[in-house]
């Protein structure tokens, strides 16, 4: 999202926005989305992920209960990499999406959304099925939901890939191996500035981390009342 920034001020993709429209801070002042990020793996508000039960849910009725917070009316939290056992161990019910749900009836002029997790190769079948898991609930009990996986298995003209990491490498099958990397290779044959823009990250490419900035200001801007064309 802060790369975004700068690559639509200068026209990336063919915008012709005012300048800094996609300007965010904690506060929202001048106009930009009002946008708290978590502590990370630090001591302050909002601290590591939601792979850490029970505090992930501690930390977000201590963070939506404080009067500085009022006026907060939007949480997500992210997994780093246990949705997979969580799902393999039968806990995702009990750890997430249960107290989710239990979230959303105690806080209801909160939307809390709801995320899978990144893709993962050496577990393939129990990340899919646990994403799946994540998708149906949301789909079946009309929730919000930042697809994130799908981000990961889907290069920026449609394309699928089934057997993936989250850097982007994609192999011939569970176990199988290496093919290429999709990112990269879209990288490659398309021109930086225009098609896409380099922003710092972990684990995986720019365009990777490009799709998903542009799909949370489509969130955000849903989650605002905007109806999409």
């Amino acid at each position: 999202m802060q790369g975004l920034i700068e690559f639509a001020n200068n026209g990336g993709k063919g915008l012709d926005l005012p300048e800094d429209f996609f300007a965010f801070n904690d506060g929202g002042t001048g106009g930009a989305l009002d946008f708290e990020d978590g502590d990370g793996y630090d001591d302050g508000w909002l601290d590591h992920d939601c792979g850490y039960y029970p505090d992930w849910v501690e930390e977000t009725r201590e963070y939506l209960n404080h009067p500085s917070h009022a006026d907060v009316n939007v949480v997500m939290w992210s997994w780093c990499g246990q949705v997979s056992g969580k799902y393999s161990s039968g806990v995702l019910w009990d750890q997430y999406l249960g107290p989710m749900t239990q979230l959303e009836e105690d806080y209801p002029n909160v939307a809390f959304v709801y995320m899978t997790g990144h893709v993962d190769i050496n577990d393939d079948a129990n990340n899919k099925a646990a994403n799946d898991s994540i998708r149906s609930y949301c789909l079946n009990n009309d929730k919000w939901l930042f697809d994130f996986a799908d981000f990961d298995r889907h290069d920026p003209d449609g394309t699928y890939y089934e057997f993936v990491n989250d850097n982007c490498d994609y192999y011939s099958s569970t176990g199988g191996i290496v093919m290429g990397n999709w990112a990269s290779e879209w990288q490659d044959s398309h021109t930086e500035g225009i098609d896409w823009y380099s922003t710092p990250g972990s684990h995986t490419y720019p365009l990777n981390e490009n799709q998903k900035g542009y799909a949370a200001w489509w969130m955000w801007a849903r989650l605002a009342g905007w109806e999409a064309e």
